[in-house]
């Protein structure tokens, strides 16, 4: 195996989730690097419309968190049954955990547009292949930030607030949002 290789593979599997970031900021041009990534990625009938939206400012982060949190809680009092409700509360904590991170990234796919929906019925979504391929570049984007020392982890529990987080990062018309990533330096733990 060659070098590259190698490397390759330390890369693929050296890549976890990574849920503790330290304070600093990422600089401009690694945050270049993972979008550059993201447009690698292969993408479905040639579909390019995958975009990421980047935000850093920490206020808006956190105020993204407590939003998800604030419905994750109200989806919550929906819940008739007590013991599923405290099943699903322990479930949703991972919903809103981010509130910290210096970077969270929204990958956002084309819609489905009404035409496939109408020829295609049940099987639409998956025939289209955007949200395949929105996941590609989400693993590109974590591939990559794992490859340049930074930390990542994929966050699809705050899509229960998709409609209000697809207008606060500034999603596309037409787009929706598949998914939202944290980045930043992780936290080594101490063994």
């Amino acid at each position: 195996m060659e070098n590259a290789d190698v490397s390759f593979w330390e890369v693929l599997q050296g890549r976890t989730s990574v849920r503790k970031y330290k304070e600093d900021p990422v600089p401009q041009e690694m945050l270049d690097k993972l979008l550059e990534a993201m447009k690698m990625a292969p993408v479905a009938g040639g579909n390019r419309n995958i975009t990421c939206q980047v935000v850093t400012e920490r206020e808006k982060i956190q105020h993204i968190a407590d939003e998800v949190k604030r419905i994750s809680v109200e989806m919550l009092e929906k819940i008739p049954d007590e013991n599923m409700k405290k099943e699903v509360l322990n479930y949703s904590k991972s919903f809103y955990w981010f509130g910290h991170v210096p970077v969270l990234m929204g990958v956002t796919c084309r819609k489905t547009p009404a035409y496939m929906r109408i020829l295609m019925q049940n099987n639409t979504e998956d025939l289209f292949g955007a949200k395949a391929s929105a996941a590609m570049a989400g693993q590109n984007i974590m591939l990559a930030a794992q490859a340049l020392g930074l930390g990542s982890c994929c966050l699809t529990g705050p899509l229960l607030a998709k409609s209000w987080l697809e207008k606060e990062i500034g999603c596309p018309g037409q787009n929706e949002l598949a998914m939202l990533i944290s980045v930043g330096f992780p936290v080594r733990e101490k063994k």
